[in-house]
């Protein structure tokens, strides 16, 4: 008997099989696939709002060179803020817009990953009902 083989006999609800370590692998992928998807897109969503505000903040001292007059350079410190004000609010309005995670439905082919019963028990049966899908979130008004 093989050193895998006695720990599983020994333990009779073992975490994972270890004769078969990557079963349940593509279950596992496939399920972690939308966050990585969402993630990327939130990723790439602030990554251009950081450019956005890099270049505003690189030609600060351009345009306060050209200001004459306390007015002038109230004024451009205006525009600047207005602008990151309007930079930020349409970066908050992407992202909230991002769509929200797709139900996440096992591979029909693979084995249930389901709590052995230990010796003596009865097994319990699983859900039977599919999971409903996700309505959208509404904002109160």
């Amino acid at each position: 008997m093989s050193a895998g083989a006695a720990a599983n006999a020994r333990d009779p609800n073992p975490v994972f099989d270890r004769n078969e370590p990557f079963e349940g692998a593509a279950e596992l992928f496939q399920a972690v696939n939308p966050f990585l998807k969402l993630g990327t897109k939130m990723q790439a969503e602030c990554l251009q709002l950081y450019a956005r505000r890099l270049c505003a903040y690189l030609e600060i001292p351009d345009r306060l060179s050209c200001c004459n007059s306390p007015e002038d350079l109230l004024s451009e410190q205006r525009a600047f803020f207005a602008d990151m004000q309007q930079d930020y609010a349409a970066a908050v309005q992407r992202l909230a817009r991002l769509q929200p995670l797709e139900p996440v439905t096992p591979a029909s082919s693979a084995p249930s990953r389901q709590r052995r019963p230990a010796e003596g028990e009865t097994p319990t049966p699983g859900p039977t009902q599919k999971p409903t899908e996700r309505e959208p979130r509404r904002r109160a008004a």
